[in-house]
């Protein structure tokens, strides 16, 4: 399954790697990561923690290979602090 990452309405994908790659789980095969930014679960689950640089949105989608048997579905769910915004040139 390969992850794409949009910002900002942007036509080309800032994040584009197979989904294994993105979690730190490569070759087709599957495990536990527990570190800052990526985590793995025993239970099946895959999160992230990387800050993401984007200013109004972000879009992830993800495709599968036709024929391939990878999982067709995902959740993906985001939070990210809300900051305040400040103005250029300001002091």
């Amino acid at each position: 399954m390969l992850l794409r990452i949009y910002w900002d309405d942007q036509k080309r994908p800032a994040v584009e790697a197979p989904m294994g790659d993105f979690f730190c789980n490569a070759f087709g095969k599957r495990y536990e990561v527990a570190n800052m930014p990526v985590v793995v679960g025993p239970t099946g689950s895959y999160n992230c923690f990387w800050y993401m640089p984007f200013r109004k949105s972000a879009r992830p989608t993800t495709t599968s290979p036709i024929g391939s048997s990878a999982a067709t579905s995902a959740a993906i769910a985001g939070t990210w602090p809300i900051r305040s915004s400040s103005k250029r040139g300001s002091a």
